[in-house]
């Protein structure tokens, strides 16, 4: 039972990290940036800088950034306790 609990709460970490993510998209897009689509992790890394960069000089807020950060680890960190919780760990 707990392990569905785990799970809707990475799940619910990895959809704010998502939303965050196509939010600061969409700020670059507007701003009249070209970004790829489908996109790969170095196209993530792309976005995030970029969008860290140009924050400072247009005035945006770097929170997305942070709480992108945030939220994905948080989701990878679930995953994780769940993975312990349903096989433990052997030595």
């Amino acid at each position: 039972m707990s392990e569905i609990v785990y799970f809707c709460v990475a799940c619910g970490f990895a959809l704010i990290a998502n939303l965050l993510f196509f939010y600061m998209r969409s700020r670059l897009r507007t701003a009249g940036y070209v970004l790829p689509y489908p996109f790969w992790p170095r196209d993530l890394r792309k976005t995030l800088h970029l969008y860290s960069s140009e924050s400072t000089a247009k005035n945006w807020s770097i929170w997305p950034v942070y709480f992108f950060w945030i939220s994905f680890l948080g989701a990878v960190a679930f995953i994780l306790v769940i993975a312990v919780s349903r096989w433990g760990v052997s030595r």
